[in-house]
């Protein structure tokens, strides 16, 4: 990401539905790690940016 020490990356589907889905099983992922990403969701497209906020940039925490 530009100006930021992370990790970006933009998934299309279908539609809303499997948008909303895969935002659904992912936030229950990211709170079982308590690792929440940011993320933007418009219609079919989610994009996710994850940084390790405690150090400010990408850590082992994010890449796993």
């Amino acid at each position: 990401v530009q100006d930021r020490d992370a990790i970006k990356k933009t998934f299309q589907f279908a539609d809303f539905s499997q948008a909303w889905a895969f935002m659904s099983r992912s936030a229950l992922l990211a709170e079982k790690m308590d690792h929440h990403p940011e993320w933007f969701n418009v219609y079919s497209t989610v994009e996710i940016t994850l940084m390790t906020h405690d150090c400010g940039g990408v850590s082992e925490k994010v890449k796993s």
